[in-house]
């Protein structure tokens, strides 16, 4: 059986946080630190310092870890996923 981390109430703000790829932030729901990953359909993905699955939050949760953003160290996303030719006929 899975469990479940609680939730923490979210601080309200007027613009979320934008990090960048590999960047370590904070989870304002979990209080867990991970790597941005990506944002898709309004969900943010966050991966485990450590590896492992990832999560999904709301962007409003997402805060910056520290005074100044840090890259995660041996984070690398899928090349394939961000080729701007991956559909082309000139792709190799």
């Amino acid at each position: 059986m899975r469990t479940r981390t609680p939730t923490q109430p979210v601080k309200p703000r007027l613009k979320p946080y934008r990090p960048q790829v590999g960047e370590l932030v904070r989870d304002q729901r979990t209080g867990r630190l991970g790597t941005y990953m990506d944002t898709r359909s309004g969900e943010v993905y966050l991966r485990p310092l450590k590896g492992g699955t990832e999560w999904t939050t709301t962007p409003a949760a997402v805060e910056q870890h520290g005074d100044v953003p840090a890259i995660a160290v041996g984070v690398i996303p899928d090349a394939r996923y961000y080729r701007e030719d991956a559909g082309s006929a000139d792709a190799a």
